[in-house]
């Protein structure tokens, strides 16, 4: 039987204080909000994106919670979906237990002008440690960092995330469940408090990469690298990156970026003396951060057994359509999510979901020379030999000792 979902009490009851670049008074970016898992905080504000922007820039702008009997709701639906991301024990339990157990790395990264976020729980005042929130979405699915340097470069930053639990997505045909859409965004979260994310704005990063195989060869795509991440395309990545070993010993070697985080984080362990206070954080986040690197898309889709997109965006253009589910996520059999690319929507979502616009058929597939499809497809070979235990993974090697380097050894190259 599942495990009731109760709302939690004024114990979990924080008050955030978003941050900001501006001078501007704690009480204009004071948001109410709930802890329903270490590290993670929900609250019933909707547009919490544009109250974050408005915080990062100085404009003024009044909360707008949704009614309690909604947020009471929508609490519930979130909770249930956190269940079934969690419920295999594995990857999913890993992302949601890493915002409990990582902290951005201190010291490193700050501009003296940054306000950094504030909680701390409504009842006591005591500190709360919050790494990422999770507000009422408005129009689709997002993640934002709150900066964008710190998210970047190893030292690691808070996350905010948009999330609609009624929200179901159909792109190239693949149905995606609400809690695998969560899981995406979760990730792109956990990826700024790792300070492995890429670079956003109005320039984000593109790459093109393999995607799949089918009956024309090898399908080229172009993305936006840190979707290209957050998505886990293994193909993709092993193109990006490097496939490493053979059969079931091969892995993907990491990004340059989870490199500098890792390394940041080892020699935050090192620069602290044996018995140091904050040595088991410092001992858990860089434990944590080198767990989350497999985490994405395809492995939370591949251990509950769904099958997810061929990529982030569609392999055409317009061939992504969003809509809502008419009926709780238990009503839907997992069956609707186990349909592979190109087979057509499952009948069990036909009478269940309100689809927005019909999807269309402009091909966007990257055109490529011979050499790359010839290396895509040899690399293809070696994804598909490595089987259902391909992840991301660093290289073994020992856990960083206490005081086997001076604090001055940390010096931190700025810049994403």
């Amino acid at each position: 039987m599942p495990t009731k979902i109760v709302f939690p009490g004024a114990e979990k009851k924080i008050k955030l204080v978003l941050p900001t670049r501006k001078e501007t008074s704690p009480e204009s970016r004071t948001v109410e909000g709930w802890e329903i898992r270490p590290g993670i905080v929900y609250t019933a504000l909707r547009n919490l994106h544009t109250r974050m922007s408005y915080a990062l820039t100085g404009e003024p702008l009044g909360p707008s919670y949704v009614t309690a009997t909604t947020a009471e709701a929508y609490h519930k639906r979130l909770m249930g979906l956190i269940g079934r991301l969690e419920a295999k024990q594995g990857h999913g339990l890993a992302l949601l237990d890493f915002f409990g157990q990582a902290v951005p790395l201190p010291g490193h990264g700050a501009d003296p002008a940054e306000r950094d976020q504030t909680a701390t729980y409504a009842t006591t005042g005591t500190p709360a440690d919050v790494r990422v929130v999770i507000g009422a979405a408005v129009s689709g699915n997002k993640a934002l960092m709150a900066w964008h340097e710190r998210s970047g470069n190893g030292v690691g930053s808070v996350g905010y995330v948009e999330f609609e639990p009624s929200l179901i997505a159909q792109v190239d045909e693949v149905a995606i469940p609400p809690e695998l859409l969560l899981g995406h965004e979760l990730v792109h979260a956990a990826r700024f408090l790792a300070g492995t994310a890429q670079p956003r704005g109005s320039a984000p990063v593109k790459r093109t990469v393999p995607v799949l195989r089918d009956s024309t060869g090898v399908v080229f795509h172009d993305s936006d690298y840190e979707e290209i991440l957050t998505h886990g395309n293994l193909l993709a990545l092993a193109w990006a990156e490097r496939l490493e070993g053979e059969g079931a010993k091969a892995f993907i070697r990491p990004t340059e970026a989870h490199l500098r985080s890792d390394e940041l984080a080892r020699a935050h362990v090192e620069s602290l003396p044996p018995g140091d206070p904050a040595l088991a954080a410092a001992l858990a986040t860089y434990r944590a951060r080198r767990r989350l690197v497999a985490v994405s898309e395809v492995t939370l889709a591949r251990e509950l057994g769904f099958v997810t997109r061929p990529a982030y965006t569609p392999l055409r253009e317009s061939n992504a359509v969003y809509g809502t589910l008419q009926v709780e996520r238990d009503k839907v059999p997992d069956s609707a999510f186990q349909r592979q690319h190109g087979q057509g929507l499952p009948p069990e979502l036909a009478s269940k979901v309100t689809w927005g616009s019909a999807p269309g058929a402009s091909d966007v597939v990257a055109n490529v020379g011979d050499d790359d499809r010839k290396r895509a497809e040899e690399l293809d070979a070696g994804v598909r030999a490595a089987g259902d235990t391909l992840v991301m993974a660093f290289p073994e090697e020992p856990e960083p000792r206490p005081g086997g380097r001076k604090p001055a050894a940390l010096a931190l190259t700025r810049g994403a």
